[in-house]
């Protein structure tokens, strides 16, 4: 499925969530932390492994920048599906997706 832009189209990417199968539309740095998470298969993810995969570099320079993905994520995911998004933040190491993910 494509969403049209004015002249370019861009794909539209999607997180699913079994067994109920909620969903919600992912921007375009939501969708490779989601993956990332889902590739690591319920373990934890690292902070600076998002960093690295969302904006190239594992530093603290774009720490802040990374929580405000995560919190538009939440509320992103509240918002089109009434539930909360099982993603718990690990305090000193990163993140970690509690339940099964699919992202298309």
């Amino acid at each position: 499925m494509h969403r049209v832009h004015g002249a370019h189209q861009k794909p539209v990417r999607t997180l699913r969530l079994s067994p109920d199968g909620g969903g919600c539309r992912l921007s375009p740095k939501e969708y490779p932390i989601l993956a990332e998470l889902a590739a690591s298969q319920g373990f934890p993810v690292k902070r600076d492994a998002m960093l690295t995969v969302v904006y190239d570099q594992g530093t603290d320079t774009n720490s802040r920048a990374l929580d405000a993905v995560i919190f538009r994520l939440r509320s992103r995911f509240r918002d089109e599906t009434g539930k909360s998004l099982p993603l718990v933040t690990l305090p000193g190491i990163g993140y970690h997706f509690a339940a099964p993910l699919l992202v298309l």
